[in-house]
C-alpha cells in the first residue's frame, strides 16, 4: 500500500526530499507545507496551506489525510518545540538526525574533526542525486532501526554539482517579486532545478526571496557536470540574478582535472555551492582527508567528498589540536598574532600575491621562537572588497607551503567580505600561531647570560616586513619604480619582487640549537630593525658591539640608503641590514652551534657580550657606513648616480589632480589609493563624470573627494560641454587631469589648453636662485613653477592630461579588442601624454601582461584593466614630481636623460656654470 508522505519545509532542500521521494514506488503522494513554485502541482508532488506552527493542528492533518510519514526539513522547527509534540513522533523524520562526519588523515591515522547531525542546502540537493536507493526506503528502515542492514548504494562513475543562484545583495536583503523564466529551457538540458525561494503570482514563477534556485547536473567527471550545470544558469535569468562563477575550483586543483577555457574566464566572487565526488575517484587514503580552504571545507569521507562555500556568514567551526599527543611533558602555551602592514600594499601594486602568505606565517613563527617555542598550528584571516578566486588561491596556497616550511598545522582560515570598508582588489592578512615549549627550556635565558657570551648572526632573505612604509615614500621620489628591471635578477626579475622577496622561516633550521641547551636567547630581528631588536632580550647591564664588516650586507640595503638619503642610526633603526635573527650562545659551544646553524643557513659568530661601561650606549654598530659603501648594487648604484645631480624637486604642495571617468572599470580607485601616500607628489581634487549613477563616484564619495557630474546629453554642442568641464577644472585649480576610462572625444581647444601644446625654451639659468630666464616666459601663463625647470637650452612643453591605451603598441590601440595576439608576442596598457596630433603618443609607462593560449577577449581586456591599475597610479607620481616631463616634440623626457642632454649642451658651448 502507497503511502502519503508531508514534508515541511519551503526551501531547494525539501523540493529535492520531495522529488526523490515521489521516484517511489511505495509513495502516493508528497505534500509540501508551506512549499514553493517548484513543488507545486508537479505530479505526485503538491503544496499545503496547513498550519505547520500549531502541532495540534498539523497532526489533525496527518490524520486527515491519511499521512504515513512526516518529514521535516527546517532545524529551526525541531529547536522550537513545534514538532515534539505530534501525537505520532513515531512516524515523523527529523533531517536534522542525518549524521554527518568530517575526518582528518594524521601521521597518527585517522582522527575525527567534527561529528554532528546535519542535512542542509546546498547539501541535500547534491547528494540526492547520487543517491540510487530508494529514498523511501532508506527512511523507513531508518524509523524502524534497520538501517544497518540497508546500505544505501550509489551512482557509478558520476559526478553531481550544485549551483545557487540568488538574489541580488543576498543574504543582506532580497528582493522578491522579479519573474522568472528559462525554466523550462533548464529542465530541457536534462537538468534538475530545486526551487528555493519562489512562489506562483498571476500565473508566473517569482522570486520570493534569497536562496532562488539551485541547478543541479550529473555527468561522469566534474568539468562536463560543471559546463551542464553552467549551461542551465545562462537560460535562467531574473531582475538582480547572481550566482558564483568558480564553483568545483577547488575540487578540480585536487583531482588534478584540467580546466575548460569557458571555466577559467568564469572564475569570480562567490555565492553558494556544492559539489559531491564519487569515491571511486579518490584513492582510499584521501577518503578520509579534510582540508581546510578559503571559504570552504574539502571533506573526502567514506562515502563521498563534499566541498561546500558560501557567501554569507554561517559561522566557522572549531578547530581542535591534541596537546598531549604532541608529546609535551610540561608544556607552556606561546602565541602570537601579526599582520604583514605595507609590505601587502606593494605586494598588491605589483600583483605579486604567491608569497606574501609566507611573510604572514614567518612573523608569527619567528616571535614565537623568541621563547624558544615549537610552532604547534596556524590559523589565518581573510578580508577583502571582493573576492579574486586567483589571489585567494595564490595567498592561501602560499600560506599552506609556508606551514609546511614552519613544521606547523594550517589548522584553520577565515574570509570575510569586507566590500564597506576595502576597495574591489584590496585585501588584508591576519595570522595567529600557537606554539609550546617545555617550561624548563623557555626563552631567554637572562639568569644564565654572562660576560664573554657569543652572538651568532644569521643572515635574512632581504627586507623581510619592516621599514616598507619608508620604502614606499622612497620609491615614489626614485627614478626607478617597482616595475623597473633588474639586471641579472632571476627571471627577469623587477624591482617590486625584490623588494617582495618572502621572510625567512627559522623554525626548522633553529630548533634543534634552541632545544640544545647551548643558545641562551633568540633575538628575532623585525620591529625596531637592527638596533630596536636586542633591548627586549639582553639584561639591562650588557651591551653589544657589532662590526658590519662581519656579516654580508645586500646590495638592495645600500641602494635604500643611497636614494632615501638615509643616515646609519635610520638603516638600523628601520631595517634587518642582512642579520634577520641573532643567537646568543654559551663561550664554549659557540663552534658547535655555528656549524650546526650553517649547515641550513647562512651564519657567521659576531661579537661577545660585555658588561655596559658607564655612559655607553646599549647596542651600537661600527662601520656599517662602510660596510654598506662596499656592498653597492652596480645596476642600482650606477642609475642613482645619474640621477643624484637632479633628486626630484619636493614641492611644498601636492599637484592638484582632476579624474575624468565615464564608468566602472577605470583606474581611479587605483589613484585614489596612491596618492593618499604622505609621499605622493599628487592630490586628487575633482573626480568628474559624464553620466550620474556611476558606482565609481560613489566610492570617491566615501573617500572624501568632491564629484561633479557634467551630462554630454545636456549640451548642445561638444565646445559648450567642455567648456564646462574647463570651468570645473579651473574652479579647482586643477593642475593635472587624468583621463581614466573616459568615452569622450574632447575638443581640439580643449585639448589644446590642457595638453601643453605651448612651450617654454630654457634658454639661461642663475646658478644660485634656479630661475628661469627666458624671452617668452611672460607669454607662457600656464607654466606655473619655474623653479623646476633648470635646463638651460631645451624645449619643453607643459603636458597636463594623461590617458591610457590597451597595448604596448602606438599604433594599435585596442589590440586586444581587434583579435587576440600570439602567445609570443606582448600584450600590456601604455600611459602617456595627450597631445593636439593625434599621431604623436608620448609615452610615460608602459605594463606588459602575459598572454596564454587559453586566453579570450574578455580575459584579455581584464588583464589589461589590472595593468592599467598598476601603471597609472605611478605614471602620474612620475609626472607630478618632475620626473618625467614632455619635449616640444612630442616626447617624453626622464629627468637623467635631460641631465644627460643639458651637459652635452654645456660641453658645446664650453659653458660650466650650470648644475654643478
Amino acid at each position: 500500500m502507497a503511502d502519503r508522505v508531508l514534508v515541511i519545509g519551503s526551501g531547494a532542500r525539501e523540493n529535492a526530499l520531495a522529488w526523490k521521494l515521489a521516484q517511489s514506488p511505495h509513495v502516493k503522494q508528497v505534500m509540501v507545507a508551506p512549499g514553493n513554485a517548484g513543488t507545486a502541482n508537479n505530479g505526485k508532488i503538491s503544496n499545503s496551506a496547513v498550519l505547520i506552527s500549531n502541532h495540534t493542528i498539523l497532526a489533525q492533518f496527518c490524520k486527515d489525510h491519511n499521512i504515513g510519514l512526516v518529514i521535516a526539513g527546517p532545524e529551526a522547527l525541531l529547536a522550537a518545540g513545534k514538532i515534539k509534540n505530534i501525537p505520532f513522533l513515531d512516524l515523523v523524520l527529523f533531517l536534522s538526525g542525518v549524521l554527518q562526519i568530517e575526518l582528518m588523515l594524521t601521521k597518527d591515522g585517522v582522527k575525527v574533526i567534527s561529528l554532528k547531525c546535519h542535512f542542509g542546502d546546498p547539501q541535500c540537493q547534491v547528494v540526492l542525486q547520487l543517491l540510487k536507493s530508494d529514498l523511501y526506503e532508506v527512511m523507513q528502515a531508518t524509523i524502524n532501526g534497520r538501517l544497518c542492514d540497508f546500505m544505501p548504494t550509489w551512482s557509478d562513475n558520476c559526478t553531481a554539482v550544485s549551483v545557487v543562484m540568488a538574489s541580488e545583495e543576498y543574504p543582506e536583503c532580497c528582493s522578491k517579486g522579479q519573474e522568472i523564466i528559462g525554466l523550462l529551457q533548464a529542465k530541457e538540458l536534462g537538468l534538475e532545478v530545486f526551487h528555493g525561494a519562489t512562489t506562483i503570482q498571476d500565473g508566473k514563477v517569482v522570486t520570493n526571496g534569497g536562496r532562488v534556485l539551485t541547478i543541479t547536473a550529473a555527468k561522469k567527471d566534474l568539468m562536463l557536470a560543471l559546463e551542464d550545470a553552467y549551461k542551465g544558469l545562462t537560460t535562467i535569468s531574473f531582475q538582480g540574478a547572481t550566482y558564483r562563477n568558480d564553483v568545483g575550483y577547488r575540487a578540480l586543483r585536487f583531482l588534478g582535472q584540467s580546466v575548460s577555457p569557458s571555466y577559467e574566464k568564469r572564475i569570480a566572487d562567490s555565492t553558494a555551492c556544492s559539489v559531491v565526488i564519487q569515491p571511486s575517484k579518490l584513492s582510499a587514503a584521501s577518503r578520509f582527508r579534510s582540508v581546510f580552504t578559503r571559504n570552504a571545507v574539502i571533506h573526502m569521507p567514506l562515502a563521498f567528498m563534499y566541498f561546500a562555500g558560501s557567501c554569507g556568514h554561517q559561522g566557522s567551526m572549531p578547530s581542535f589540536f591534541d596537546l598531549r599527543a604532541s608529546g609535551y611533558s610540561d608544556p607552556i602555551l606561546v602565541s602570537q598574532t601579526k599582520g604583514i602592514g605595507t609590505k601587502l600594499k606593494i605586494a598588491q601594486l605589483c600583483n605579486k600575491h604567491e608569497m606574501i602568505g609566507q611573510d604572514l606565517v614567518a612573523m608569527c613563527i619567528n616571535d614565537i621562537l623568541v621563547q624558544g617555542a615549537e610552532p604547534l598550528f596556524f590559523l589565518d584571516y581573510f578580508a577583502t572588497g571582493k573576492l579574486d578566486v586567483g589571489i585567494a588561491q595564490a595567498v592561501t596556497d602560499g600560506i599552506a607551503e609556508a606551514c609546511k616550511r614552519a613544521g606547523c598545522t594550517l589548522l584553520g582560515s577565515e574570509a570575510n567580505d569586507t566590500s564597506s570598508v576595502c576597495s574591489p582588489g584590496e585585501y588584508d592578512l591576519v595570522g595567529f600561531a600557537v606554539g609550546a615549549v617545555e617550561r624548563g627550556m623557555k626563552l631567554p635565558q637572562q639568569e644564565r647570560m654572562v660576560d664573554g657570551d657569543i652572538l651568532i648572526g644569521v643572515a635574512s632573505s632581504g627586507l623581510h616586513s619592516q621599514g616598507f612604509s619608508l620604502v614606499r615614500k622612497i620609491l615614489l621620489t626614485s627614478s626607478l619604480h617597482y616595475f623597473s628591471p633588474v639586471p641579472g635578477g632571476c627571471g627577469g626579475q623587477t624591482l617590486g619582487e625584490l623588494l617582495l622577496t618572502p621572510t625567512k622561516i627559522y623554525s626548522k633550521a633553529l630548533l634543534p640549537v634552541l632545544h640544545s641547551g647551548n643558545v641562551k636567547a633568540y633575538i628575532n630581528v623585525a620591529d625596531g630593525g637592527l638596533l630596536g631588536s636586542f633591548p627586549q632580550i639582553l639584561p639591562e647591564k650588557f651591551s653589544v658591539v657589532l662590526d658590519a664588516y662581519t656579516w654580508k650586507i645586500p646590495e638592495l640595503f645600500s641602494w635604500l640608503h643611497k636614494e632615501g638619503r638615509l643616515s646609519e642610526g635610520e638603516m638600523a633603526q628601520m631595517f634587518n641590514c642582512g642579520l634577520g635573527a641573532i643567537l646568543v650562545v654559551q663561550k664554549e659551544a659557540a663552534g658547535l652551534v655555528l656549524k650546526d646553524v650553517q649547515k641550513n643557513e647562512d651564519a657567521c659568530m659576531h661579537t661577545q657580550l660585555s658588561l655596559i661601561p658607564l655612559g655607553h650606549p646599549r647596542v651600537a654598530i661600527k662601520n656599517l657606513l662602510e660596510a654598506l659603501l662596499q656592498s653597492k648594487s652596480p645596476f642600482l648604484w650606477n642609475i642613482s648616480d645619474a640621477v643624484s645631480p637632479l633628486q626630484t624637486t619636493h614641492t611644498k604642495s601636492k599637484v592638484k589632480v582632476a579624474v575624468l571617468i565615464s564608468g566602472t572599470g577605470t583606474s581611479l580607485a587605483a589613484l585614489l589609493t596612491y596618492t593618499k601616500e604622505p609621499a605622493s607628489c599628487a592630490q586628487v581634487v575633482i573626480v568628474i563624470a559624464n553620466r550620474s549613477g556611476v558606482e565609481e563616484l560613489k566610492n570617491a564619495t566615501r573617500a572624501g573627494i568632491p564629484t561633479r557630474v557634467i551630462d554630454h546629453k545636456l549640451f548642445g554642442s561638444r565646445s559648450e560641454y567642455d567648456g564646462t568641464i574647463d570651468k570645473v577644472l579651473e574652479e579647482f585649480s586643477v593642475e593635472l587631469i587624468c583621463l581614466a576610462g573616459f568615452m569622450r572625444v574632447l575638443t581640439s581647444n580643449f585639448r589644446r589648453k590642457w595638453s601643453g601644446k605651448q612651450a617654454v625654451r630654457v634658454d639661461s639659468c642663475d646658478k644660485y636662485s634656479k630661475k628661469i630666464v627666458a624671452a617668452d616666459y611672460e607669454a607662457l601663463p600656464s607654466v606655473s613653477k619655474p623653479g623646476s625647470f633648470n635646463f638651460p637650452g631645451i624645449l619643453f612643453t607643459i603636458g597636463k592630461i594623461l590617458s591610457t591605451y590597451p597595448s604596448l603598441s602606438p599604433l594599435s590601440k585596442g589590440a586586444h579588442k581587434q583579435g587576440l595576439p600570439s602567445p609570443e608576442n606582448i600584450a600590456g596598457c601604455t600611459v602617456h601624454f595627450v597631445v593636439d596630433d593625434a599621431h604623436l603618443e608620448a609615452v610615460i609607462l608602459q605594463e606588459p601582461v602575459s598572454v596564454k593560449t587559453e586566453d579570450t577577449e574578455e580575459t584579455l581586456s581584464e588583464k589589461v584593466k589590472e595593468a592599467e591599475s598598476r601603471a597609472f597610479p605611478i605614471a602620474l607620481q612620475l609626472v607630478a614630481s618632475g620626473m618625467v616631463q614632455l619635449g616640444a616634440d612630442g616626447k617624453t623626457y626622464w629627468k637623467r636623460e635631460r641631465w644627460n642632454l643639458s651637459h652635452h649642451q654645456e660641453r658645446q658651448s664650453c659653458s660650466s656654470s650650470y648644475l654643478q
